[in-house]
């Protein structure tokens, strides 16, 4: 149980964690339900929308969403639910006090393992700033065509643009060829203004953009839609990609003749890698949480690092005995898989080695290597037929992170990039430290899950055998007490021969009870169980169950009444089984209500489901013993201890057991009533 405990407290210090990310992100970031109601705000969503953090909760996004902008917004939301993409789009945004701000948003859906909706995510800018950037540029560039001011507006542009060094901005003819490169861009895409005058615009462009012809697009939306807008991946000088936002503008003298493009752009690298890692942690988390077969989620988990995270992944778990075995291998091509998998066979890991897996393993520390040189490897490799094999990989950069909870080294995952040509750095160690401590924490849980079946199962064969052991002789001794009365004439039987007989046998079938609720709730948490559901007749269940209890209740001067809602269709389950939940319910409550008071047990049709309800006025429990009342064994007032303490533990099994819920409410002093649920039998 402490180690249940302690790993609870470790999962909350990752949810605390992660949490922190959600927060001090520098742009608004929200997550609602599939409806539009918001469940989580960071910080800069309360700034952005006017509304205090916490209160943000529960409200629905459209509200904050201007009038004129509304219908669109609705409009993306339906779009998101009918697919698995990604929508980007332009509104404004109604904070709760001031003018309205115009914000770009990207919303994404959320769906569980089995692909279904779960809710929104939602990034929103505030493009306040670049749409000042962009319409100051339009300002200057349109007095730029305009004749009489040409000199003075091209004075301006060239100030103007040459202060924004955070973003890039340049003039492209109606050719596309660039004819001014401001300082912010050559700072973001490393060419001077020298080597780029003349030359095609299209050279920021990755080379999959390019064939696909989507410079083209861009000038053509630009030419008719005065305006192009776009989020993607674009290439620096040194062939490095960043990913950018930027606006492509058309520029028309006062004839509206085209004379070129405007394009406003800035790097977004770093806040995409932070998306990008947030997005995957979220992956990676719902899958590992989605089994308790940890090595089938860790292998799923490798699956999903390639490519996002990297061209190669390894997983490999220490063994008891010390030794090292790999879990999983991922790469795009399975023919390297397989490649990896033999070099792992011919050259095992050594637990001595100085670098590499065995030493995080020992060491409980990373290893992060950035740039992968032939020094590296050398190190890496047992000789020569060994290093050339490695060389094979083509590895780049490389990180290993342990697997370590509750001060243990579990296992290790090597993250390694190759052909795409990238290189780790810092932050992508952060985010390969944050994997490995959710991965060991799942792996942590599972184990310690599966040693927890373990003693029950254990515990439970040991009490069915204690069970049946007892029970033959329980019962051989109840007979023989039943005998012995019945056979002995009557001028023999003493008043104390008589009662000392008459405590046997009720011992002994007080005992059997016991013994058979054992069994049962041992049963039904295995679900071993078998219930023989079909049809039942409310009516006719009720009848029988209060016929039996009427008597008992009648001893205490309780009155116990019957009744049977108007439309109750028959149930869905084992007669039985829902007399023994009845029979439990009832019995606890006459226990506990004393004489004069009164039990009503009565049905009512909740949709496609019959809700059976057991009122007493009896004496109520306390508040803190409502959340233990369905435990094995507990009983809140040991005064009125009469059974084991498993009545209304077994109620609890049966009715779960037939797709039921049970609930209690109570009062101290004036009564105690249960609810539970049935399925209707299908009409």
């Amino acid at each position: 149980m402490e180690e249940l405990l302690a790993s609870r407290l470790r999962e909350e210090d990752e949810r605390r964690r992660y949490q922190d990310l959600f927060d001090f992100a520098p742009d608004a970031y929200l997550v609602t339900d599939i409806s539009g109601m918001i469940r989580e705000a960071n910080r800069a969503a309360s700034l952005l929308l006017g509304v205090a953090q916490g209160r943000l909760t529960g409200k629905p996004l459209s509200v904050f969403i201007a009038s004129e902008t509304r219908h669109a917004f609705r409009t993306g939301i339906s779009w998101l639910a009918e697919t698995d993409g990604t929508q980007d789009w332009e509104v404004l945004i109604q904070p709760r006090r001031g003018d309205s701000i115009p914000a770009e948003v990207t919303a994404s859906m959320v769906r569980d393992p089995q692909g279904n909706a779960m809710g929104v995510r939602w990034l929103i800018r505030d493009v306040r700033e670049r749409k000042a950037a962009e319409e100051r540029l339009l300002a200057l560039t349109r007095e730029q065509t305009a004749r009489d001011a040409a000199a003075e507006s091209e004075a301006r542009l060239r100030l103007f643009v040459e202060s924004a060094t955070d973003y890039a901005m340049f003039l492209l003819d109606p050719d596309r060829r660039i004819v001014s490169w401001n300082t912010g861009a050559q700072q973001i895409f490393g060419y001077r203004e020298s080597e780029v005058l003349g030359n095609s615009g299209d050279i920021i462009f990755t080379a999959e953009y390019r064939a696909a012809g989507g410079p083209e697009q861009e000038a053509e939306t630009a030419r008719t839609s005065g305006q192009a807008a776009d989020q993607r991946w674009h290439v620096r000088k040194d062939g490095s990609r960043f990913w950018a936002d930027g606006v492509l503008s058309a520029m028309r003298d006062p004839s509206g003749v085209l004379r070129g493009f405007g394009k406003v752009l800035r790097d977004r690298t770093e806040l995409k890698r932070t998306e990008e890692a947030q997005h995957f942690l979220l992956q990676a988390t719902s899958a590992l949480g989605s089994s308790l077969d940890y090595e089938a989620t860790l292998r799923s988990v490798a699956d999903m690092a390639v490519p996002e995270l990297a061209d190669w992944c390894v997983v490999d778990m220490l063994q008891r005995d010390g030794s090292i075995r790999r879990l999983a291998v991922a790469h795009r091509d399975p023919g390297k898989v397989e490649l990896a998998y033999a070099l792992s066979r011919m050259y095992p890991l050594d637990p001595t080695a100085i670098t590499g897996i065995p030493y995080v393993l020992r060491s409980g520390e990373p290893e992060f290597v950035p740039n992968v040189d032939d020094a590296a490897l050398g190190i890496l490799a047992e000789d020569p037929d060994h290093l050339e094999m490695i060389r094979r990989l083509g590895l780049s950069s490389y990180i290993v992170v342990p697997l370590a909870v509750r001060c243990r080294i579990l296992g290790a995952i090597s993250l390694a990039l190759a052909e795409s040509g990238r290189h780790y750095d810092e932050q992508d160690l952060v985010l390969a430290e944050e994997l490995a401590r959710r991965a060991a924490l799942a792996v942590d849980n599972a184990r310690l899950f599966e040693e927890a079946r373990a003693a029950v199962r254990a515990r439970d064969e040991v009490q069915a055998v204690v069970s049946h052991d007892l029970r033959n002789p329980l019962h051989a001794m109840v007979m023989a007490g039943y005998t012995l009365l019945m056979t002995t004439p009557e001028e023999q039987q003493s008043r104390q021969f008589r009662s000392s007989l008459e405590i046997i046998q009720s011992s002994g079938r007080q005992m059997e009870r016991l013994i058979t609720d054992l069994l049962d709730i041992s049963g039904l948490e295995s679900g071993e169980v078998p219930l023989s559901r079909g049809p039942r007749d409310v009516q006719s269940v009720l009848d029988e169950a209060c016929n039996s209890l009427r008597p008992l209740a009648a001893e205490k001067g309780i009155e116990l009444t019957c009744t049977v809602g108007d439309g109750c269709p028959p149930v869905d389950a084992d007669r039985d089984r829902l007399l023994q939940v009845l029979s439990n319910l009832v019995g606890n409550a006459i226990k506990f209500t004393p004489e004069g008071g009164r039990i009503t047990l009565r049905t009512e049709p909740m949709g496609r489901e019959i809700r059976f309800v057991v009122a007493d006025t009896g004496i109520g429990i306390a508040p803190e013993n409502l959340p233990h009342l369905f435990d094995r064994f507990w009983q809140a007032n040991r005064a009125y201890r009469q059974g084991a303490g498993l009545g209304l533990a077994i109620a609890k099994r049966i009715v779960e057991a037939h797709g039921g819920r049970i609930l209690v409410e109570s009062t101290p002093g004036q009564g105690t009533t249960f609810f539970f649920t049935i399925p209707a039998a299908d009409r």
